[in-house]
């Protein structure tokens, strides 16, 4: 459910970025990160983790009909300039501090057809760690 949430969030951040209403858009996806960082968490807390909520949040980043990107191409993204930012924000909790990045991409930047390869790795004591050094990493 949480997913879901972080989904349309997300999404309507985007609209909201796309129609030039920026305090709306930034606050869209500060609920989606909300929701992002609390999805997981709130599974393994409440051991309720499944293959298909993995899937169902890996399924949120794709582009479906009602995406404001749907039908987009490289040469419609290039012709407008576009630029997709991706923010992350975490929570280090062996220094109890939050960590933030930030991506930028632009046009020629973008792959069709392609997705991001998975930067969380499951530890064998069962913490998961991050590794930003394949936060660019493409999958076909």
């Amino acid at each position: 459910m949480l997913t879901m949430l972080n989904l349309a969030s997300g999404m309507t951040g985007i609209r909201f970025a796309m129609e030039g209403k920026w305090q709306e858009a930034v606050i869209a996806i500060a609920v989606a990160a909300l929701f992002d960082m609390l999805d997981g968490r709130i599974a393994r807390m409440l051991n309720a983790q499944s293959k298909f909520g993995e899937e169902l949040d890996s399924l949120s980043d794709m582009i479906n009909e009602d995406s404001p990107l749907f039908g987009e191409t490289s040469q419609s993204l290039h012709d407008k300039n576009a630029e997709i930012i991706v923010s992350m924000t975490g929570l280090d909790e062996s220094l109890s501090s939050m960590i933030y990045t930030r991506f930028s991409y632009v046009a020629d930047e973008i792959h069709f057809g392609r997705s991001f390869e998975g930067i969380l790795r499951r530890m064998p004591d069962n913490t998961l760690e991050v590794h930003y050094d394949k936060i660019h990493d493409l999958r076909d």
